[in-house]
């Protein structure tokens, strides 16, 4: 019998595959750079997920305000532009050549049901054989002729392109209107090319047996506590068929953020929760339903639940704690958020003598369980409510994270490392390096993000969004310039030699 699985480590397209991507990793040049932007600069745009494809391109999401310009065009590869410029927010994907750095196709995806900045608007994933799926909640007409129709005025669009930006199929998913957190979802594909879908549900004064309703019913239901959120879960097949969905239920609101591949056919999620998942003890601090932040170890063959990591103090001073960002790494994973109150085993402690919030940055083993976790804050400020952006450095074995410090100007306190950079103002633009083995910070990097207090009508800022490594520690930033009081600005995609990163 000859397998012909590409995730699979003893099938013979397994190889085949691996030698290919292989290869163009090979043509990667860590000295490049390179940057272009989308956008007149008339309205916002909203950058949101930047993914590094198996073959060295770059797969970017976004929210824009009105038609944008790609190599001399304004049309998307299969639909264009929708609605009213600077009302209507479209959401779009496009891919990147990780040469060139040209953009290669770009595509709309209708109107978004709302007009969000949040990362988790338009999640993707990548299939073994270089497809790509795109989802997006939209509110405009469907596009083209979907496996299922879309029949709520707010859907769930599912997008498989090809290499090309041909759309392979296209699906749409509907819950019932003012059911779902509508700015907070994400994607995994797993080793059999099935495609995960997690989301954010709002409960009822009922358990929620139906969920989506191309599905069959809910396998697990909510927990059915009136605006309480809860975590869904719904597999697709690679071929756009409904399989199966479940909650995650709670005994109090839960979120989740982000979901990775893990080992031997598990999913990694992260978010928070108020309180226990049913059947599951350990949160620090029950029934008093304050978040905390939570990594969540799901089995992919037996959809369910195989273990779960709560983090967090015990102490019910500190009301707040999320993990919003993973990343993969060599020996485990890496997660980052916003937390208040101390916890773990850390080198660099919890900054406060309040309820402050300060970054948080934590190292996980594959099971989910907690190897370190550190704290970057101040004793004079709480963090700002944007989670750091952190990228993995599979050479140095290290992890960069991004962040800006505090709107008095002041700089992060409790840090014995090398400073560098010469920052003034408010809000300055953070590079902080850390060790990814024992998570011992390296050094901080301040740099001037505002160059004039208070800023001036024409001030711009660098609103960073994601980061990924494309080789040798050359990082690729998505993220939008824009006026520091409008908001209004472009979308700009960057990159530069990694001699030239702090």
């Amino acid at each position: 019998m000859e397998f012909n699985n590409p995730k699979d480590p003893i099938s013979k397209s397994y190889t085949e595959t691996w030698l290919w991507e292989e290869y163009l990793r090979s043509l990667c040049n860590p000295n490049a750079k390179a940057s272009l932007r989308l956008g007149t600069g008339t309205y916002k745009t909203y950058p949101y997920k930047l993914l590094k494809l198996k073959n060295g391109n770059f797969l970017v999401t976004a929210g824009v305000f009105e038609e944008v310009v790609w190599n001399g065009k304004t049309a998307g590869k299969n639909f264009s532009f929708s609605g009213t410029p600077g009302s209507d927010l479209n959401g779009i994907a496009f891919i990147v050549n990780g040469r060139t750095f040209q953009i290669e196709w770009l595509d709309y995806l209708g109107q978004l049901a709302t007009a969000s900045d949040k990362k988790e608007m338009i999640p993707v994933t990548e299939l073994s054989n270089g497809d790509v799926i795109v989802a997006a909640y939209t509110n405009s007409a469907a596009q083209g002729n979907p496996i299922s129709p879309k029949t709520n005025t707010n859907s769930m669009l599912i997008v498989r392109f090809d290499s090309n930006g041909n759309r392979v199929w296209s699906s749409y998913l509907d819950k019932t209107d003012n059911s779902i957190v509508v700015n907070r979802f994400t994607l995994v594909s797993d080793s059999f090319d099935q495609i995960h879908l997690f989301f954010t549900s709002i409960g009822t004064a009922y358990p929620d047996t139906n969920g989506f309703g191309e599905f069959l019913a809910m396998e697990v239901p909510s927990n059915g506590s009136t605006n309480q959120e809860e975590i869904g879960w719904a597999v697709l097949s690679q071929h756009g068929g409904p399989l199966r969905q479940r909650y995650l239920p709670s005994n109090n609101n839960s979120t989740v953020y982000v979901a990775i591949l893990g080992l031997n056919g598990s999913i990694i999620l992260s978010g928070s929760a108020g309180d226990n998942f049913t059947g599951y003890t350990g949160h620090p601090l029950p029934s008093y339903n304050y978040n905390r932040p939570v990594i969540v170890n799901l089995s992919v063959t037996n959809f369910s639940i195989s273990n779960i990591t709560y983090l967090g103090s015990i102490n019910p001073t500190y009301i707040f704690g999320a993990l919003q960002n993973l990343v993969q790494g060599s020996d485990g994973f890496y997660g980052t958020g916003l937390n208040a109150g101390e916890f773990g085993t850390s080198i660099h402690p919890y900054q406060s003598a309040s309820n402050f919030r300060n970054n948080i940055f934590s190292k996980f083993d594959w099971n989910g369980n907690l190897i370190w976790n550190q704290f970057l804050g101040s004793t004079t400020n709480g963090a700002l409510e944007i989670p750091a952006i952190i990228s993995y450095i599979k050479e140095s074995d290290s992890m960069k994270a991004f962040t800006y410090t505090f709107e008095d100007g002041g700089l992060y306190t409790g840090l014995t490392i090398p400073v560098t950079g010469t920052g003034i103002n408010p809000f300055q633009m953070t590079t902080l390096t850390i060790a990814g083995t024992n998570g011992k910070y390296q050094s901080i990097h301040y740099k001037t993000s505002i160059l004039n207090d208070p800023p001036g009508a024409d001030e711009l800022l660098q609103n960073l969004s994601a980061v990924t490594e494309a080789c040798g520690g050359r990082l690729v930033r998505l993220q939008s310039i824009q006026n520091v009081i409008s908001e209004i600005g472009v979308l700009e995609l960057g990159t530069r030699p990694a001699n030239e990163e702090p």
